[in-house]
């Protein structure tokens, strides 16, 4: 390509930034978060999220149980939070990384968890 003016001189290079953006820099994934007011260690969590790339909107509640209910979690597979992202459940501390592969390779399966907490 032959740059014949100022203006196909800032086409070019306005391209060559969009092209070459930083990781995390496209537009960021959206993940809801429902967890108690009260856990700091969830708070931790979102701001994990937050550092990874994702839009977080906190759903804070006192009363988790009715969430994990109508999310269909097991008693075994509980923990403080529950999150959903593109059609998963996410429970519990489950790494962004792990999120993002799941993202990826989009498996047949309802979520992941890290129980316990």
């Amino acid at each position: 390509m032959v740059i014949t003016n100022k203006r196909e001189l800032i086409a070019a290079l306005v391209c060559a930034a969009i092209i070459n953006l930083p990781a995390g820099a496209e537009e960021r994934r959206a993940i809801t978060v429902w967890k108690s007011p009260w856990c700091g260690c969830c708070d931790n969590w979102v701001e994990h999220m937050q550092d990874a790339g994702y839009s977080v909107q906190v759903k804070n509640l006192e009363n988790m149980d009715a969430v994990k209910r109508l999310a269909g979690i097991p008693d075994s597979l509980q923990s403080c939070h529950t999150a959903r992202v593109d059609g998963y459940t996410i429970e519990g501390h489950v790494p962004a990384a792990d999120i993002e592969r799941l993202l990826k390779q989009r498996p047949k399966v309802e979520g992941l968890a890290v129980p316990g907490m």
